[in-house]
């Protein structure tokens, strides 16, 4: 890593509410690249939350399309939504700091 830190990674979940509810009733702690509004786990505990100091690099999202087709207009509908959703200032379902 770009500090030369590496975590102790014990367990790794695909299942993110899972992480949540194990972190707020006190089986360790997680490292996140997005804040979830809720402060909350789905068993109602309290989740604290702490930003990592330091200037580090942003989420980057993209769209993958085929290289040479021409998007569907679903498709070119969902990158203006993107476009117009997801900013620096606003992420659906996250809080930006």
């Amino acid at each position: 890593m770009a500090l030369g830190l590496e975590p102790n990674v014990r367990h790794r979940s695909p299942h993110p509410e899972m992480v949540r509810s194990l972190v707020a009733n006190g089986f360790g702690y997680a490292l996140y690249n997005a804040r979830p509004l809720a402060d909350q786990s789905l068993d109602g505990r309290q989740i604290v939350t702490v930003p990592l100091a330091g200037a580090h690099r942003p989420m980057r999202l993209g769209v993958a399309t085929l290289s040479g087709s021409r998007p569907t207009r679903l498709v070119a509908e969902f990158r203006i939504h993107c476009a117009a959703t997801i900013t620096r200032d606003n992420i659906p379902g996250m809080r930006v700091r």
